[in-house]
């Protein structure tokens, strides 16, 4: 399909698609520099808040892909649909969400319960609400 973009001129789609590389590329850049300072110092990572880094772009680029396109490609195959069941239904959720500001409270609300600690894989099967979401969203 790429070989055939030549053929698609929408100026408004160019424009959406510099958005979103410009918005990730800006996290990306953020995200090399972290890793090129913890490689030189020895020491890890950390958010502002000074507990260290675990994001997932972080964790992509720590352990896959180093350049800026190929991190770009990588999660944005995570969260846009695709022929990937999992991408298909993280967006739902995402568009359910939008679309459902109540919702998105709620399940924020249940997610913040739990705390700032490390989410266990028992905590995140005991989430009720957040299994009600996903489950809505296929």
């Amino acid at each position: 399909m790429t070989k055939q973009l030549f053929l698609h001129r929408d100026k408004a789609w160019f424009d959406a698609v510099k958005r979103v590389h410009a918005f990730l590329d800006k996290h990306i850049d953020k995200v090399l520099e972290d890793l090129q300072a913890e490689r030189a110092s020895g020491e890890k990572a950390e958010h502002s808040n000074g507990r260290e880094r675990s994001d997932l772009l972080y964790m992509i680029a720590l352990n896959g892909p180093s350049d800026r396109e190929a991190l770009r490609s990588q999660i944005l195959n995570v969260f846009f649909s695709s022929n990937e069941t999992t991408s298909i239904l993280i967006s739902n959720v995402f568009y359910a969400l939008a679309r459902h500001p109540h919702v998105y409270e709620k399940l924020r609300n249940e997610i913040l319960s739990y705390g700032d600690g490390p989410l266990t894989w028992d905590q995140l099967r005991s989430m009720v609400y957040l299994r009600y979401v996903v489950n809505e969203s296929e």
